[in-house]
């Protein structure tokens, strides 16, 4: 205890607070010690939870490599025993081939014999040649171009060969010759019927030519037309044809219904001098060729036209 007596200040106890003060001081680093020793046992806990997690990855992606590779290897081999399948099949294929090949050479002669090749006789040559060119010439029946071959002297066999050889349909030769009969005359059905009789044609034949040729519509058109006024040849084909007709029809109703068109020459050029008094000679001969009559038509027709008008 101080006193004023020996001023000396007497060893006292700690008081309470200070007690605390290091008590606390001493647990707080007992405390700290502990702290830090949990946060390092945490800290390895997390990296050997990282390593654990690493080492799961790794084994899953090399278990995945592993399926991947086994994967692949089946594939290959699947593919290589496709290919070995192929090439069997195509091998066995082309042994079949080569036995097939291999039976027909040696049985060729016998499965398929070869047919004879028929070299045709000078005289048959001959015959042919001349049945074309008569053809050629005119239409014929068969019986007119038998007629012809024996004159010229071929025997029964080389006529038969050229008609054969020719290839000739004669219904088509019955209904050239029907053709060339209306382009020179006039013909009833019935009268065109007996003319290739005359010819030596059939009876089918030349039905099937008339027939072929003649149509009814075709002459009754060409009669309406004339019924409306003049006309030249060139226009009544032109007419019929725009109506449908081929070139058989339409020669067939000229034939049928015969038409002077040098009259219709004449009633063409009076029409026109009447509705154009000035008009020349040459202009009205050249009109009239312009509607498809022909110069002798036109002439004739102009020059009936101005003497009766005149």
């Amino acid at each position: 205890m101080y006193t004023e007596e020996n001023g000396i200040m007497p060893e006292t106890e700690p008081s309470t607070a200070e007690a605390l003060d290091e008590t606390a001081t001493v647990g707080d680093g007992e405390l700290t010690e502990e702290t830090e020793s949990a946060k390092g046992n945490s800290r390895a806990e997390k990296r050997a939870e990282k390593k654990r997690k690493r080492d799961e990855e790794h084994a899953r992606a090399e278990e995945a490599r592993q399926r991947e590779r086994a994967a692949a290897i089946a594939r290959a081999e699947q593919r290589r025993a496709k290919r070995q399948q192929i090439l069997k099949t195509v091998g066995a294929v082309f042994i079949a081939l080569a036995l097939l090949f291999s039976v027909y050479a040696v049985f060729e002669d016998v499965l398929f014999p070869e047919d004879e090749i028929y070299t045709a006789t000078k005289g048959e040559a001959l015959a042919l040649a001349d049945v074309r060119a008569y053809l050629e010439a005119e239409p014929l029946s068969e019986r007119a171009l038998i007629d012809r071959l024996k004159s010229d002297g071929y025997a029964t066999s080389e006529i038969a060969y050229a008609l054969e050889e020719c290839n000739v349909s004669f219904t088509a030769q019955a209904e050239r010759a029907a053709l060339a009969y209306l382009s020179t005359g006039v013909f009833s059905t019935d009268g065109l019927l007996e003319q290739l009789r005359v010819d030596g044609y059939t009876s089918s034949e030349a039905a099937a030519a008339v027939n072929g040729i003649m149509n009814p519509e075709a002459l009754a058109e060409l009669r309406e037309i004339l019924r409306e006024g003049w006309t030249s040849k060139r226009m009544v084909i032109d007419l019929l044809s725009g109506m449908g007709y081929n070139e058989i029809n339409i020669l067939y109703a000229l034939s049928a219904c015969p038409v002077d068109f040098s009259l219709q020459a004449e009633r063409a050029a009076v029409s026109y001098l009447t509705a154009e008094p000035l008009l020349s000679r040459d202009a009205l001969i050249a009109q009239l060729e312009i509607e498809g009559f022909t110069s002798e038509e036109a002439i004739h027709g102009a020059d009936y036209a101005i003497g009766s008008l005149s």
